[in-house]
């Protein structure tokens, strides 16, 4: 019986050998801006991450603020 996916074997070897004709050198260019933006984004997502963690610990707190004042009640 032939399956008409191919195997995970099959799909290997073909991603090896895709891999060996692949050309080596890339004449790509990168503009000086590139890494000015990257750091951007690096500092934007810890600064947002940083708001984030900031405010789900402020409602977790309040959460058991809330709990344990209730129980005093």
């Amino acid at each position: 019986m032939i399956s008409k996916m191919p195997s995970r074997t099959f799909v290997i070897i073909g991603l090896f050998l895709l891999t060996l004709i692949r050309p080596n050198v890339a004449h790509a260019y990168v503009d000086p801006g590139t890494g000015t933006l990257l750091l951007q984004m690096v500092i934007a997502v810890i600064a947002g991450s940083l708001f984030f963690l900031r405010s789900v610990r402020t409602k977790i707190v309040l959460f058991i603020k809330g709990i344990f004042s209730q129980s005093k009640e």
